[in-house]
């Protein structure tokens, strides 16, 4: 999602580029989206969550590694050293770069490597950058660096009507990727004194939400209240432009985790707007109690509305429980919905209940399930079902099958990782004669699951040869899994060959960012996390503006 929203957007720059089913116009991104409609559209906005961990909480990465006595193996991969000592200085040089796309590369590449020698130079961007794009880059990229003076800049921005909404909404958001408690309390009154009924939908809506999106990111308890009288508030006088808003406190709540909010979120799982039930449907499985299971059971058994029951069965398997299991594998089972039985596929996973892989397996094999079984092999994936890589492998290797099952068969592989197979996947992307994009793409991603840096020099060829941008983004992902620290000097001598322009730069910037970056995974997913153009379309487009 990071390479979507903040590299890549759509021509008409309100939408990000989703793969397009056949029956939607080509140049139609609205379309495009309302045609997305199935499981996938979750999973790829979700990926980087359901692949790393069951746990979306940040966690360190790169361990720095003090001289010891004993010799420790060398397992190949990036180390504090080559960070600070490569790394940093190549991106800092391209901040210089004249293709402001490697600049703005560069500058979050700095922030996600945690570098405070660069700040002085990201907060000259903020200010003073000729492109407006590029200056909320550099505050988003000053916010991950941990050094309080960043705080003092986001918190000037945000107060001062001087600066202009965009760059105040980023500084809002940058607070929230702090992860400091003054920047928790700060938003707090912030919002306490300027939002309310008259205000949401006036010209500062966008700053609202970025705060909002900012507390859910803090997941300090104490903001919890105010948070719930401000969504009391919001629905007394409910309107279109307010919906964002109320969406966001919504999704807010669950990931503060606060028990106070759910009464309020049960509560808004009966609004008769679908929207709202799929915000309340998400952000329960991130309160996690199991007070919850039984509404979101009947949620699941009876909502009108699909895509609210498949949430509901995602947070159902991240909350857990016998009866979860037990109403999932019932929504399995019926025929009812297919939308419904992909979801409840991944709440199985999510779930752990290895106990049903063997019927995930039989589900798998059933040419009439075609239009799910990517679904089932994520779930297999999730289990870290063994058994399940001897027909995934199948499919991988069948020249010519469908590229999306084909692609999703891939990943859940490198999910699984298992000894021996890492190769045979190499070797199938060095030698791929389908080249299909959709396929492509997801071998690069199923291999870098897999952590092993000897993929890099592939994966590298990958980057700077294939001619699809979502290939090259791909493999740049893919990198950043392995953390091979044979790839630093490679990709330093592209962006020097490429005198920092252009497409291939571009993607050698984004590679070394993730190279260095100091958390597993991508930065968006604190902001994106279950956040699903089903909930709302104009969140979507109310947050891709404020990025």
């Amino acid at each position: 999602m990071e390479e979507l929203i903040f590299s890549f957007p759509s021509p008409n720059n309100i939408f990000p580029q989703f793969p397009q089913e056949p029956v939607v116009g080509v140049n139609d991104a609205a379309g495009a989206l309302e045609g997305y409609n199935r499981w996938e559209f979750w999973f790829e906005t979700n990926k980087d969550v359901l692949l790393r961990s069951r746990d979306f909480r940040r966690r360190q990465f790169l361990q720095e590694l003090p001289p010891s006595a004993v010799p420790t193996p060398d397992d190949g991969k990036v180390r504090l050293d080559e960070v600070f000592n490569k790394i940093a200085p190549a991106l800092r040089l391209a901040l210089k770069s004249p293709d402001p796309r490697v600049v703005r590369q560069a500058a979050m590449g700095l922030g996600r490597i945690g570098n405070r020698e660069s700040i002085p130079m990201l907060e000259e961007l903020a200010k003073h950058a000729s492109e407006a794009e590029t200056r909320r880059y550099a505050i988003v990229a000053m916010s991950l660096i941990e050094d309080r003076t960043v705080m003092s800049i986001l918190v000037n921005l945000v107060m001062n009507p001087e600066v202009t909404i965009d760059i105040r909404a980023a500084a809002a958001l940058g607070l929230g990727f702090q992860g400091r408690r003054e920047g928790a309390r700060f938003l707090k009154e912030f919002l306490e004194k300027t939002l309310n009924g008259a205000t949401v939908g006036g010209s500062e809506r966008d700053v609202y939400i970025a705060a909002i999106l900012g507390l859910g990111m803090l997941r300090d308890r104490e903001t919890a209240p105010m948070l719930i009288g401000r969504y009391r508030a919001l629905r007394e006088v409910r309107t279109a432009r307010a919906k964002p808003a109320e969406v966001a406190i919504l999704q807010a709540l669950g990931r503060i985790g606060d028990p106070s909010a759910l009464v309020l979120l049960v509560d808004s799982m009966l609004d008769k707007d679908e929207q709202i039930r799929r915000a309340c449907a998400q952000a329960l499985g991130d309160l996690g109690d199991r007070a919850v299971v039984k509404m979101l059971i009947n949620a699941l058994e009876n909502d009108s509305d699909e895509q609210t029951r498949g949430f509901a069965a995602i947070s159902l398997g991240r909350i857990g429980g016998e009866a979860a299991r037990d109403a999932l594998r019932a929504a399995f089972a019926n025929r009812g919905s297919r939308t419904v039985k992909s979801f409840a596929a991944l709440g199985l996973g999510l779930l752990g209940d290895k106990a049903f892989a063997p019927e995930l397996l039989k589900a798998f094999s059933l040419h009439s399930e075609d239009d799910m079984r990517g679904s089932f092999a994520i779930a297999l994936g999730l289990l870290q079902e063994t058994k399940a890589v001897a027909p995934l492998m199948k499919v991988v290797e069948a020249r010519g099958a469908n590229a999306d099952f084909r692609g999703y068969c891939a990943i859940a592989v490198g999910m699984i990782h298992p000894e021996g197979v890492l190769d045979k996947l190499i070797k199938i992307l060095e030698e791929d004669a389908d080249r299909v994009d959709l396929w492509r793409r997801a071998l690069c991603i199923g291999i870098g699951l897999f952590g092993q840096p000897k993929a890099g020099a592939s994966l590298t060829h990958v980057l700077e040869t294939d001619k699809r941008d979502v290939v090259r983004e791909h493999a740049a992902l893919a990198l950043n899994l392995c953390r091979g620290r044979d790839q630093i000097d490679p990709l330093i001598k592209i962006l020097e060959r490429e005198q920092m322009k252009g497409d291939i730069a571009l993607f050698a910037a984004s590679a070394l960012s993730g190279l260095g970056d100091r958390y597993e995974f991508p930065l968006l997913s604190e902001t994106f996390f279950n956040v699903n153009y089903r909930v709302r379309n104009t969140f979507l487009e109310e947050l891709q503006r404020v990025l």
